[in-house]
C-alpha cells in the first residue's frame, strides 16, 4: 500500500506521464548511452481532482484514455510532443 500523491505535477491542470527513448549498449566493456531527442507527454483527457477516482482523470495510458469521450479533446491522441517546446 502506498499514499497517493495529492499534489502531482500537472500539465494544463491534467495529469501526464513522460515518454522518452534511450538505449544503453556495451562494446568491449565500454558503456555508451544514446537518447532520442524526440519524446512526448501522454495526458489525461480530464482535469485533475481528488474528489473522485475516475480512471480518465488519474490514468494516462492509451488503453484507458482511448475509451473516454474526451480522448483527443485537448491534444491529438492525448499527446504533446517535446519538439513543440524546442
Amino acid at each position: 500500500m502506498q499514499r497517493y500523491i495529492e499534489t502531482p505535477a500537472l500539465y494544463k491542470n491534467r495529469k501526464f506521464d513522460i515518454r522518452c527513448f534511450a538505449v544503453v549498449c556495451s562494446t568491449n566493456g565500454h558503456l555508451k548511452a544514446y537518447n532520442y531527442d524526440e519524446g512526448y507527454l501522454r495526458t489525461s483527457g480530464r482535469e485533475y481532482n481528488t474528489k473522485t477516482f475516475n480512471k480518465f482523470i488519474h490514468l494516462t495510458n492509451d488503453a484507458v484514455q482511448k475509451r473516454s469521450e474526451d480522448y483527443g479533446r485537448f491534444e491529438f491522441g492525448n499527446k504533446v510532443s517535446f519538439v513543440e517546446y524546442q
